[in-house]
C-alpha cells in the first residue's frame, strides 16, 4: 500500500537522523511547511469594504457576531462576516488571508486565474455564469430581493422635491459601471437615458460630489435617513422610489485555485446552517439593505 509522506509522523524522519542526509530532512520539513501552508486560503475584498470591515469588527471574533447592526453595517460589510461565518460552519478551521482590491474588473481577474479562492462578498449570478472559470455557491440574496435607491448629494435640490415625475427622475444622470452588468442593463431598459461610467466606486461617489452626475445605485443604508457615508460624502437616497435589481446574489469560488472543492463545500454546508437560523435575513435587515422604510415607496423594475 503507497502512503502519503505527508501524512507520516515527524518521528518516523527522526528515527533514522543518523543515516538521513541533510536532503530528506530538508524535504521533511518543507512537507510540514507545505501542509500548514494549504490550511490557509487568500480571497478577494474591495479595499474600502474591507477598511469599514475592520472597523465594524472592532476586534472582534466574526464568527461570533451574532448583531449585525453598527455605525460601519452595510449589505457588502455583513457578507465578509457571514462569509467567515459560513465557512467556519462549514468546518473549514485554516485561516483566512483577504486581499484587497479597487475594481471589480481586478476581482474577476484574479478568481478567473486562481490567484484568490474566493470572493468575500456576493456577486450577481449573471455575472458568475458568464464566466466558467467560476464556481457559484447557493444563493445568499434571492431573486426579487435586491432593491436600491437613487442617492444624490446631500445638497441636492431634488431631495426636497415631493413631486417628481418618472419622467423626471429618469432625466437623472446616473453615473455607474458598464462591468456591473445587472446594474447597467437596468438603467439602460429602464429608460436613464444619461448614464455615466466609471470602473471605480469611489469615482461615482466622487462624481456625484462634484456634480458631474446627478446620481448612482446603492442599496439602502442603516442610518436614521437612510443616507450613504463613503469618502468623506454624504449622499442620500432620492425618496418615494426604489429600482429592483432583477437577479440573485451568490458566493463566488475559482474553480482553478487551490483548495477550492474544500472551501465550496463548507460555504454550502455552512450557508445552509446561516439561513436555518435565519441569521442572514437578520444581517441584511440589520445593515439596512433589507429596508422596512422602504417598503412603501414605488418600485420599477425592468
Amino acid at each position: 500500500m503507497k502512503t502519503n509522506p505527508c501524512k507520516l509522523p515527524l518521528w518516523i524522519f527522526w528515527r533514522g537522523r543518523k543515516k538521513a542526509s541533510k536532503a530528506l530532512l530538508a524535504l521533511a520539513l518543507l512537507l510540514v511547511s507545505s501542509i500548514s501552508y494549504a490550511a490557509a486560503i487568500k480571497v478577494v475584498v474591495p479595499s474600502d469594504v474591507y477598511q469599514d470591515y475592520l472597523l465594524f469588527l472592532a476586534g472582534r471574533d466574526p464568527a461570533a457576531i451574532q448583531d449585525f447592526s453598527g455605525t460601519h453595517s452595510r449589505r457588502d460589510v455583513v457578507e465578509v462576516v457571514l462569509f467567515s461565518q459560513a465557512l467556519r460552519l462549514g468546518g473549514w478551521q485554516g485561516p483566512i488571508y483577504f486581499s484587497e482590491v479597487d475594481s471589480y474588473q481586478r476581482t474577476m481577474r484574479l478568481l478567473s486565474h486562481g490567484d484568490v479562492v474566493a470572493s468575500a462578498t456576493t456577486m450577481f449570478t449573471s455575472d458568475i455564469s458568464a464566466h466558467p472559470s467560476l464556481l457559484q455557491t447557493q444563493p445568499v440574496v434571492e431573486q426579487g430581493e435586491f432593491e436600491v435607491g437613487l442617492y444624490l448629494k446631500n445638497s441636492s435640490p431634488m431631495l426636497k422635491q415631493s413631486s417628481l415625475t418618472l419622467d423626471q427622475i429618469k432625466a437623472l444622470k446616473v453615473v455607474s459601471n458598464k462591468q456591473w452588468s445587472v446594474d447597467w442593463s437596468t438603467l439602460e431598459i429602464l429608460g436613464f437615458n444619461q448614464r455615466m461610467h466609471t470602473t471605480k466606486w469611489q469615482s461615482q461617489v466622487k462624481m456625484v460630489d462634484v456634480g458631474r452626475a446627478d446620481a448612482l445605485l446603492a442599496p439602502f443604508q442603516a442610518s436614521e435617513e437612510m443616507s450613504l457615508q463613503a469618502f468623506g460624502v454624504t449622499l442620500k437616497p432620492l425618496s418615494g422610489i426604489k429600482l429592483g435589481l432583477q437577479d440573485s446574489r451568490r458566493f463566488v469560488i475559482s474553480r482553478s485555485a487551490v483548495d477550492n472543492r474544500r472551501v465550496f463545500l463548507a460555504l454550502e454546508k455552512g450557508l445552509t446552517e446561516l439561513k436555518r437560523r435565519g441569521v442572514i435575513t437578520q444581517a441584511y435587515q440589520q445593515s439596512g439593505f433589507l429596508q422596512s422604510k422602504v417598503a412603501d415607496w414605488q418600485l420599477i423594475t425592468p
